[in-house]
């Protein structure tokens, strides 16, 4: 539809969707990067990857030997105190659980009774009979338009005709005599109040809703 792509709750539909599929990929990149942490070959390998990288950077003039060696002195502490590393990641994972464990609770009490219990029909109602009322009062009808179907097909000038009346109070148009009975027709069943003049091989018709 014109200027909206998607109302509210298809947008926020989408959203919840977007932001579980967030999850998924987060937890799928948690599942990498935990057993690097917590097994014999992961920690071995990523203390293995720090030194060939401190190795790598003296080779490349990027760092001294002094500095390279002070960076192995720093990563020999972080080795002493591995055991602290370790724990802190099931501290994490722990804390990661309960969190949301919680969130989930606390957002499934609204997919539970009595909340999902809602009575729909009422809401539905509701949302209907506003519609309505923007429909009948909250979108009045532009107030004058000239329009011009001399050379439209009866087809087209048809169309043209009911948005016309839909989208205005009144107006003029102008059309060839071969159209006049097709356009009298259509002003008639939707109850509008007109004038036919005639001018040359146009028809004017002066329209009011």
């Amino acid at each position: 539809m014109k200027g909206m792509r998607q109302f509210t709750i298809s947008r926020k539909l989408d959203e919840i969707d977007r932001i579980r599929y967030v999850f998924k990929e987060s937890f799928a990149e948690l599942e990498k990067i935990v057993p690097s942490l917590v097994t014999e070959n992961g920690i071995l390998e990523m203390f293995e990857q720090d030194m060939e990288l401190i190795k790598e950077r003296y080779n490349r003039g990027e760092i001294s030997r002094k500095e390279a060696l002070q960076l192995l002195k720093e990563l020999d502490k972080v080795a002493d105190e591995l055991e602290r590393y370790v724990l802190r990641v099931r501290e994490l994972l722990i804390e990661l659980e309960r969190e949301n464990h919680a969130a989930l609770r606390k957002l499934r009490k609204f997919i539970e009774p009595p909340q999902m219990g809602i009575p729909i029909s009422i809401v539905k109602g509701k949302i209907k009979d506003s519609i309505g009322k923007i429909a009948k009062r909250g979108l009045p009808k532009k107030e004058f338009r000239i329009l011009d179907v001399s050379d439209y097909s009866e087809n087209h000038c048809k169309e043209e005709i009911l948005e016309f009346l839909e989208e205005y109070f009144s107006g003029i148009v102008v059309a060839r005599s071969e159209l006049k009975e097709c356009i009298m027709e259509i002003l008639s069943e939707r109850g509008a109040k007109f004038e036919v003049k005639e001018m040359g091989t146009k028809t004017i018709f002066i329209v009011e809703g």
